[in-house]
């Protein structure tokens, strides 16, 4: 996983407008349990795209 982490980083770092990276890096960090890091590559997707349903469902997990 931490390879995969290394991968997208460096596709965001390279792409930093593509949504894409972002939420799959918080895919990675929820997936690790570091939920502050899941919420904040979540929150830099939705500014990206706020509309976008996946990302915006996700990040529905961490309201109560």
């Amino acid at each position: 996983m931490a390879e995969a982490r290394r991968a997208l980083v460096a596709g965001e770092r390279e792409s930093p407008r593509q949504k894409r990276f972002s939420i799959e890096l918080a895919g990675v960090a929820f997936e690790r349990k570091r939920y502050p890091e899941a919420a904040a590559w979540l929150q830099r997707a939705l500014k990206l795209d706020p509309t976008d349903d996946y990302a915006n469902n996700f990040a529905g997990l961490f309201t109560i």
